[in-house]
């Protein structure tokens, strides 16, 4: 979880953090910004989870702030020190999830923080069970040579760019993935027969071609199939 807190008094910020810490809310970053400008920098490097967001700041109003960044997957919680209908209005249009008040209550704090922390975890729950599906689909089908992104992407039902995204959360990528199921592959059929030829193996593996498969095997394992060969001997 990484969380941001926008506010330009620093008691704010500072009060809000320590809430975090004494209430026993995990999170792996927690960034402070002083205004818009410095928390716009903060959401296009950092995955912001949580997000306080103080409505009444120089420059720019904390809702046309949010509005920038409604399509980032981040809960926003306002923090404003005016009981506005209006604001709260428009809150509740850009799907943010709680209008809390200055002085913050306690109970409202935490009920809150605890309602965000579900949510995320339950898609983070969903999302790894994704992966595992995506990553099963290649473990099943990858020594069939015509296997692609595109293949799996009919297989899952879902299109290239969705498998793409959901792998690059995780730091993961698919030909890296496929490469890698079929090298080790290839690699026991070295480890294990003396009988094959380099271009089957290379097929067995579900390699599209001799060539590509000599070119990824050494640079994964820095010797060619055929120098593996005479090793085992």
């Amino acid at each position: 979880m990484n969380i941001l807190i926008l506010d330009d008094e620093e008691k704010i910020r500072d009060g809000i953090a320590k809430r975090i810490d004494k209430y026993g809310f995990y999170y792996d970053n927690l960034y402070k910004a002083i205004d818009y400008n410095e928390a716009n920098k903060i959401i296009d490097t950092c995955n912001i989870d949580l997000a306080f967001i103080d409505i009444n700041m120089p420059f720019m109003n904390g809702l046309d702030f949010i509005q920038l960044h409604i399509n980032k997957n981040i809960s926003f919680v306002i923090i404003s020190g005016y009981d506005k209908f209006e604001y709260a209005k428009k809150a509740i249009e850009l799907g943010v999830v709680q209008y809390l008040l200055k002085p913050i209550d306690k109970q409202e704090f935490i009920s809150v923080v605890e309602k965000i922390y579900k949510q995320k975890n339950m898609e983070l729950n969903k999302l790894n069970d994704t992966v595992n599906k995506i990553i099963n689909n290649i473990n099943i089908n990858f020594v069939d040579k015509e296997y692609n992104l595109q293949k799996a992407s009919q297989l899952l039902k879902v299109s290239n760019s969705y498998i793409c995204r959901i792998l690059k959360n995780e730091n993961l990528f698919f030909n890296d993935i496929l490469n890698c199921n079929r090298l080790e592959y290839a690699k026991d059929l070295i480890d294990n027969s003396d009988k094959l030829f380099v271009s089957e193996i290379a097929e067995k593996s579900g390699f599209s071609s001799q060539q590509y498969f000599n070119c990824v095997f050494k640079k994964y394992y820095d010797c060619t199939p055929s120098q593996m060969f005479r090793r085992q001997k």
